[in-house]
């Protein structure tokens, strides 16, 4: 009667899974809307600095750094990730720079201007220097001239001699001048709470235009007659300065918190929010009347000066957030279009993560007074809307899908079994009590629940109705995250790294082995055989071949905090945090490699991937939904989602089915043709076919099984036949 039961909801869930199916026939056969995320901006790497960095700016293939209680670095920046080759330790405290052909320039506090001859990047010698009796703050230079602000004062001096500058004259500014910028032959100088101040260095200078705006002027960048003001909480302000003696406001910004840095590059202004923030918001200034946002970017740490050169920027961030250091951090194709999401739900409760079934994303809607599963239809994702909630008894931490029914991790609520098959009525079938279930894997007839300090659970779901536990693995710190490879199970386990578990016998698993990963593990898929774990900062690659002595193989820095990972092909998603979703491409597990990402509005911390989409459980932002990355037809996440051709007709039936399927194919061609089965996710789950096939037509069977001969759970699998004529997928529903 149960199994009845079961096969019947089965067959009602169909009717969410089936519009999937056609989604995907339809995107095989006229080419999926996919993203190259490489092409997008994205954060590739940092350096740390001997010191809080006060200034970047970027000559050439170098970088020059100011470095507080230090001095200058010299940075190659020809490389993805840059590289120091030289440093200048100035007597003061270096607070910014200006490079001029071979010679940088320092405000170098209270020792006032120090010039540094840089013609030798490895071994940068002092030259002269020159006192004006303040704190030196800011500076800018042109030709042999250089400008200077402290707090209260603008110096002209010349450079022409660099062993001995010399004082050409100076000028009251208001105290709090920090910064500024030298453009048409006048000096714009940000002066705190008085604004800006437009000065004509020329001897003896004098102060010729002024305009005093909301907040506190913080820093200045002038382009085109246009003079940006990073004005701290009074946002950015733009000001027209084609007349200096009376420069007027052309548009406010209003910044989420407090612009520090501005800068401008072409007609995109970038605003850093330094300390109190990590973000870096990118305008378009085209038409400076009306400012229009284009994008924002995770700076780790709290950017506090960015530098756009040509396709990336530089951008000097303190230390803070899981960057510990100070550094430099580099961002590529930031000229590019910053892609935005195909459709945007906030959803009643607080987003934790989410599941995909047919038309219907499911969400761990957790932490809220009404915290639950929200079911949202997806169908047209550009616009999702709820279409039940059901208020489960704790936290909502988690969700997955397998046949008809959602597996939920519910904190102190435990594990829940729920009833899907009709979307607008979940129903709770069955619970089991646990400490704090934060997670659950479905695998077959076994659910694999995450649960804290108690470590691993092993359930049989076989009925729902009445999920039993079979057996407990006590590892060593906190299970946050597993992946199952046949009998095993890996087990992300927060500080304490990767376990593997054996699970031959459910009824006392053991753990075989561990291995403490160099960052904080909180999630871990399977890529080639190897363990991927999202590891804090970290993408951390293990090698659990030998079970009892797994061994950390590869690592890759991530822009923030990897809490959850999904493998898709050749790719690897990361849940990212503050920097959204960050892309790993996997296609060597052994030299992992970032390709993109992409910002979401508050915090990721869960996703999935079906068809063409990308859905991200945003903890401030709700359910965003992205397209998926694209990839090469020869990975099977271009498959899942896909975007692949179509080499010639692929037939699979009984479809659905419940055991055996016939896949039918003709090649033109002789030679090499590798058939093969995966899940949505990517996995891979069976190889039919690989060798050598004549031209003609050929008939291959399925039976349902895995490689090694485990039925498959419920669901949909896809098929791809590969071969030197092309590459073909078709989509088959398994019942059980």
């Amino acid at each position: 009667m149960k199994k009845t039961f079961r096969m019947l909801r089965a067959v009602r869930a169909l009717d969410g899974v089936l519009p999937g199916l056609i989604v995907l026939a339809i995107a095989a056969s006229v080419g999926a809307q996919c993203l190259d995320y490489e092409t997008t901006p994205h954060w590739t790497g940092a350096t740390s600095t001997l010191d809080r960095p006060t200034r970047v700016v970027v000559a050439g293939s170098l970088g020059y750094v100011t470095v507080t209680n230090y001095g200058l670095q010299i940075a190659d920046l020809s490389g993805a990730v840059p590289q120091f080759v030289g440093a200048y330790d100035s007597p003061g405290s270096a607070n910014d720079v200006a490079v001029v052909g071979a010679y940088a320039y320092i405000a170098d506090g209270s020792q006032g201007l120090r010039v540094v001859d840089v013609s030798s990047p490895t071994a940068p010698v002092a030259r002269g220097g020159l006192n004006p009796g303040s704190v030196a703050m800011g500076i800018a230079a042109s030709g042999s001239t250089v400008v200077m602000v402290s707090n209260a004062q603008l110096s002209v001096i010349s450079v022409a001699n660099p062993d001995s500058p010399s004082l050409q004259g100076s000028v009251t500014l208001p105290s709090g001048t920090t910064k500024v910028a030298l453009a048409g032959g006048l000096a714009y100088a940000a002066c705190g709470a008085s604004g800006l101040r437009i000065v004509n260095p020329s001897s003896p200078p004098v102060i010729v235009g002024s305009l005093d705006t909301p907040g506190s002027a913080k820093c200045v960048a002038v382009a085109a007659n246009v003079a940006a003001v990073a004005d701290y909480n009074g946002g950015v302000v733009l000001v027209d300065v084609s007349t200096p003696a009376t420069p007027s406001v052309l548009a406010t910004i209003a910044a989420p918190n407090q612009a520090v840095w501005v800068a401008i590059d072409g007609n995109r202004l970038w605003v850093a929010e330094g300390w109190s923030s990590s973000e870096l918001h990118v305008y378009d200034i085209a038409d400076p009347h009306a400012p229009q946002h284009v994008g924002t970017l995770h700076a780790p740490g709290g950017p506090t000066c960015v530098a756009p050169a040509a396709s990336r920027a530089f951008v000097a961030s303190a230390a803070g957030g899981v960057h510990p250091t100070p550094a430099l951090h580099v961002f590529d194709n930031v000229g590019g279009a910053f892609p935005a999401a195909t459709g945007q739900l906030t959803t009643p409760g607080i987003c934790q993560a989410v599941a995909v079934s047919g038309r219907y994303a499911l969400v761990a809607d957790g932490y809220a007074d009404a915290a639950g599963l929200t079911i949202v239809d997806v169908e047209d994702p550009a616009a999702p809307f709820v279409v039940a909630t059901l208020d489960t008894p704790e936290d909502a931490l988690d969700v997955t899908v397998s046949d008809g029914i959602a597996y939920f991790a519910d904190g102190m609520g435990g594990l829940l079994a729920i009833d899907i098959a009709t979307p607008a009525s979940p129903v709770i079938l069955g619970e089991l009590e646990t400490w704090y279930a934060g997670r659950v894997v479905v695998d077959g007839q076994r659910a694999y629940v995450g649960d804290d300090e108690n470590g691993l659970l092993i359930v049989d779901i076989s009925d729902p109705e009445t999920p039993t536990l079979m057996g407990t693995a006590d590892t060593a710190g906190r299970a946050l995250g597993m992946a199952a490879s046949g009998n095993l199970v890996l087990v992300a386990d927060q500080l304490a790294g990767l376990a593997v578990v054996d699970a031959t016998d459910p009824g006392a698993p053991v753990v075989v082995g561990s291995v403490d990963t160099p960052g904080v593990a909180y999630d871990v898929a399977l890529c080639d055989g190897l363990a991927v774990v999202a590891d804090f900062s970290l993408l951390t690659v293990v090698d659990f071949s030998d079970p009892s002595a797994p061994e950390v193989v590869a690592t890759l820095d991530t822009p923030c905090r990897a809490r959850r990972i999904l493998v898709s092909g050749d790719l690897a998603y990361l849940a990212d945090d503050e920097a959204g979703v960050t892309l790993v491409d996997l296609s060597d597990p052994l030299a992992p490699r970032l390709a993109g990402g992409i910002n979401t509005a508050g915090k990721s911390v869960g996703l999935a991937v079906a068809g063409t989409h990308l859905y991200v459980a945003d903890s401030a932002g709700g359910l965003a939904v992205l397209p998926a990355a694209c990839q090469d037809a020869s990975a099977v996440g271009d498959d899942a989602s896909g975007a692949t051709r179509v080499a010639f007709p692929l037939g699979l039936s009984p479809n659905p089915g419940t055991g055996r399927t016939v896949v039918r194919f003709a090649t033109a061609i002789t030679g090499a043709t590798e058939v093969a089965v995966y899940d949505l996710a990517g996995r891979h789950v069976r190889t039919l076919h690989d060798g050598a096939l004549a031209a003609g037509a050929h008939e291959l069977a399925w039976d349902a099984k895995d490689e090694r001969g485990r039925l498959v759970a419920a669901g949909i699998y896809l098929v791809r036949v590969r071969s030197g004529q092309g590459v073909a997928v078709g989509s088959v529903v398994m019942m059980r």
